[in-house]
């Protein structure tokens, strides 16, 4: 028994008092329980002050009972004084699954008890069944790609994942051992791996790819559909053309050579990590990429899982799995490895290349990872034979690492040459794909390609 002073219990979202216990204290209970917990004391009058008379054993043991086969639940039943008066404080827990009273939910919303709605009720029902694993109903599995389950059974068997017996030719036998159908019923998951045309249904389940030349000034913009495998190899294609810009020198002659600016490997990591544990609740909010000149950023609908922050992901932590189907899905596909490592393998695969260590930032709406390239002080100068380019086109080169400029602001550093020559030693670096430009004529503006080094 404590000493509690009930003038300090102000009313609100987990706390109510109440001067008897009837069908009212249940329902307040059952708010309780469908929010965030929370504690009724009786009797307790609304000024705060406590009834003379205080409740027997029999009649604390009669509440009990009464919110057991109301409930469902054991409530923890706790004894105060104050002023020589007892009081009691029934105490209950947030409920994992929504609890009803006589047919009906109810929710704590401030220091008032309402009742749910039927939209509500339906959000928290299906809040408590991960997104992957519910039902899409209307959908069979003649609409699914065949060709696509054929290609993830065989990278299955080729990773060891799959028994090499299970046949590729048994679409249901398949989507049946991987929990794909549940209920004789095709899953969200299934949809989206397998899908011909999830978007109907999903119409956020997409990667979207914009390439920025500056953070006003976007140059490509493209949508990569269909089902999720389709979706990330059309996102790696999508990321290598605009890689593969390197040239290599010989003979005065440029010849194209691939030279690829993040470790693909890194790259895929990163975009099967966002299709695999976005919040798919999230509607309008699709996998974003945004390539600039210096960095490569993917943003994934939704923060990171409760339980889990940026400094526990950098370091050894469990496998914390939103959507646990589609991670299974690419885990057999030999797509990601041991759950839980994957931003780990990102950061080896950075360091073997000499980039920077990954940027990782919880937004909360949405988890983004950024890829960088290492600052123009900390790369070497660019080398070129002195046959292929002059020396102003060099120092040209040299102003642009400063950042963006236009003609009029080298003028000054070469005052002995003409306007119309340094228009054309411009122009041939445009052309060579040292120089990035945007705009027309006095508009115009150059930045270095950081891809040409």
């Amino acid at each position: 028994m404590s000493v509690l002073d009930p003038f300090t219990l102000e009313e609100n979202q987990m706390i109510e008092r109440k001067e008897t216990f009837n069908d009212r204290g249940l329902k307040t209970l059952c708010a309780f329980l469908n929010t965030d917990g929370g504690s009724l004391y009786l009797p307790v009058r609304d000024n705060g002050k406590v009834k003379e008379t205080p409740l027997t054993d029999e009649q604390q043991q009669n509440i009990a009972n009464k919110i057991i086969s109301g409930l469902g639940v054991q409530p923890n039943i706790v004894t105060h004084t104050w002023d020589n008066k007892a009081f009691i404080e029934i105490k209950v827990p947030k409920a994992p699954n929504p609890v009803p009273f006589k047919g009906s939910y109810y929710l704590r919303v401030g220091n008032t008890t309402q009742r749910m709605s039927q939209d509500q009720l339906r959000v928290k029902m299906l809040n408590n069944v991960p997104w992957d694993s519910q039902i899409c109903n209307g959908v069979s599995i003649e609409e699914l790609d065949k060709t696509e389950i054929k290609r993830f059974v065989k990278a299955g068997q080729e990773a060891g994942r799959i028994n090499a017996e299970v046949d590729p030719n048994e679409p249901e036998a398949i989507l049946r051992q991987t929990n794909l159908i549940q209920n004789d019923a095709l899953t969200n998951a299934a949809i989206l791996l397998f899908g011909e045309e999830p978007q109907r249904i999903f119409s956020s389940a997409k990667i979207r790819i914009g390439v920025f030349i500056a953070d006003d000034r976007v140059v490509d913009d493209k949508t990569a559909n269909s089902h999720l495998f389709h979706q990330i190899r059309r996102a790696e294609e999508i990321l290598k053309s605009h890689m593969q810009h390197g040239y290599e020198i010989s003979d005065r002659k440029f010849t194209r050579k691939e030279k690829w600016k993040y470790p693909l490997p890194a790259f895929r990591e990163g975009i099967v990590n966002a299709v695999i544990h976005r919040d798919y609740h999230r509607q309008g909010a699709e996998v974003q990429v945004k390539i600039f000149p210096d960095h490569l950023s993917i943003f994934s609908p939704g923060g990171l899982p409760e339980g889990l922050s940026v400094e526990e992901l950098l370091d050894k932590h469990p496998s914390i799995k939103r959507n646990e189907l589609l991670a299974n899905v690419f885990y057999r596909a030999g797509l990601i490895e041991i759950f839980g490592t994957g931003i780990s393998r990102i950061q080896k695969y950075l360091k073997e290349a000499n980039l920077p260590e990954l940027k990782l930032q919880d937004k909360g709406h949405s988890f983004v990872v950024t890829f960088n390239q290492k600052s123009m002080s900390e790369t070497s100068q660019i080398s070129v034979s002195s046959d292929i380019l002059n020396l102003r086109q060099k120092k040209i080169l040299d102003f642009a690492k400063k950042g963006s400029f236009q003609t009029s602001d080298i003028k000054d550093h070469f005052p002995d040459v003409s306007v119309r020559t340094l228009r054309k030693d411009l122009t041939e670096l445009v052309e060579r794909d040292f120089l990035i430009t945007t705009g027309k004529t006095r508009k115009r503006k150059y930045y270095l390609n950081i891809d040409k080094q």
